[in-house]
């Protein structure tokens, strides 16, 4: 491996040796590594104003966009770390994030940094690199910081970042697998196209027009894709990509099916495990052809195990509650939350079920606090939501329960429909060939709105229904 280099040093070493070649691109705006270094530079200046110092947690609410990445950037320039929200953020969840952060600076959109002055001041690396917040499945905010340095090792490269010429990060960067990736593309001096907000059909140009090698989807988004690439030239886009890495969601087996079809085993790849960081699976498209359904083995020195409800290992292919621990490596995240992880001694767990077969090839059923009881019989979200998905109008779907006085709890579903029409007497019809009876949405909603958010994500202890006709 090589010397590790200050993330903003980085930067501008590449703007000193390749100055106009594109270093960053949102949608139809982009920046030079020269452009991003000198901007960094303003935002470093605004930020110190603010009151920014070494040690200190930076809250920027913003959408993708090259401000924002400048403003990363900036306060890495002034040993601080940067913490990206999203835009939309409400206050009193930003006022909740800031007091268990330990903020006090906090830095809008739409920010003019161009009459802030350069900052020439010599680079100071913060000690932790950058803190992620998420609500995740209980709704109350947890916020998770990177304990490594601002620096980077440029020689570095597990993900395939420098096997071409750009990656696709259309995510947003305040979920960490897009602001690893971003971060990662960009000291390497490879070209990162984002987007502001994900759309199938200008993903699709964009993949067009910038020729990316790699991209990082989240499952929402490849079911989009695939939907939206109709014909044979849009899929000649989508298959050009040779790496295609997806994580934050369960994947359903005919999604990644049909990807592996599109693109080769060789280019899918799927990470599982939490932004926490104390274990992870990887899994390529030609190993989940030997182990359909799965997300992988554990990677490095992490491992898994699953236990039931009283705490013992339950055998090969038995669903229970997933646990992870690393004896080997030092805790690199830490977790500032009001709510704490379920601990079995030496194991952590975050609420996600599955199964691990003979091989060690874990198989997410889904989230603990998420599986629904109906009349006695366990339901999982996840396995109606493929099932809902895989049809053709569908461009997404939640399912949730509801309390029901005759069942306890009743299968729904929130529906959003992208292609065509759909009503429910066709979703059901379509459901009866693949699900059994018990597991068929009992109440529905179809809504013309996104469902989850642009990670993704969906909170559903926050969802009901209007709809409350039985099946």
């Amino acid at each position: 491996m090589g010397e590790r280099q200050h993330i903003a040093d980085r930067i501008d070493a590449l703007a000193a040796q390749r100055g106009d070649d594109p270093a960053l691109t949102v949608e139809d705006e982009t920046w030079s590594y020269r452009a991003l270094a000198q901007a960094s530079r303003r935002a470093a200046s605004r930020l110190h104003a603010l009151g920014a110092r070494p040690g200190d947690m930076v809250v920027l609410p913003m959408a993708n966009s090259p401000e924002q990445v400048a403003c990363f950037l900036g306060a890495w320039r002034l040993g601080a770390t940067p913490l990206p929200l999203s835009q939309t953020v409400p206050e009193i969840e930003l006022d909740h994030i800031m007091r268990a952060a330990g903020a006090r600076i906090v830095l809008r959109a739409g920010q003019d940094l161009a009459g802030e002055p350069l900052w020439q001041a010599p680079s100071l690396t913060a000690a932790r690199c950058r803190a992620q917040a998420s609500g995740g499945s209980t709704g109350l905010p947890k916020v998770i910081v990177d304990t490594e340095p601002s620096t980077v090792d440029p020689a570095e490269d597990h993900w395939g970042w420098t096997e071409g010429p750009a990656l696709f990060v259309p995510g947003p960067t305040y979920h960490s697998g897009p602001m690893n990736h971003l971060i990662g593309g960009l000291t390497r001096g490879v070209h990162v196209v984002m987007m502001r907000k994900f759309d199938a059909g200008q993903a699709i140009a964009l993949i067009a027009r910038h020729r990316p090698h790699w991209a990082l989807f989240v499952p929402t988004m490849m079911n989009r894709l695939l939907k939206a690439a109709q014909s044979p030239a849009d899929r000649a886009v989508l298959a050009s990509l040779r790496r295609v890495w997806h994580s934050a969601a369960a994947c359903p087996a005919w999604l990644k099916q049909a990807w592996i079809d599109l693109v080769g085993p060789d280019a899918v790849w799927e990470i599982f495990g939490g932004s926490e960081g104390v274990s992870t699976t990887i899994i390529s498209g030609r190993e989940w052809l030997d182990h359909p359904g799965s997300v992988g083995r554990a990677a490095g020195n992490g491992e898994i195990a699953v236990f039931d409800a009283a705490g013992q290992p339950v055998p090969p292919g038995t669903v229970g509650e997933i646990f992870m621990r690393n004896r080997v490596d030092p805790r690199r995240f830490v977790v500032i939350s009001e709510v704490s992880q379920r601990l079995h001694g030496e194991w952590e767990s975050f609420g996600d079920l599955g199964a691990l077969d003979a091989d060690g090839f874990l198989t997410l059923a889904d989230r603990r606090i998420d599986m629904i009881n109906s009349g006695g019989n366990n339901v999982f979200p996840a396995e109606v939501e493929a099932a809902i998905q895989s049809h053709p109008a569908v461009g997404d779907a939640v399912v949730f329960g509801q309390p029901d006085d005759d069942l306890g709890e009743v299968v729904c579903a929130r529906v959003h429909v992208e292609n065509g029409s759909l009503d429910r007497d066709g979703l059901l019809a379509h459901l009866a060939t693949r699900l059994t009876r018990y597991k068929l949405p009992r109440r529905i909603e179809f809504t013309d709105e996104p469902i989850r958010n642009d990670a993704g994500k969906v909170r559903r202890s926050g969802l009901t229904l209007v709809s409350q006709a039985p099946a």
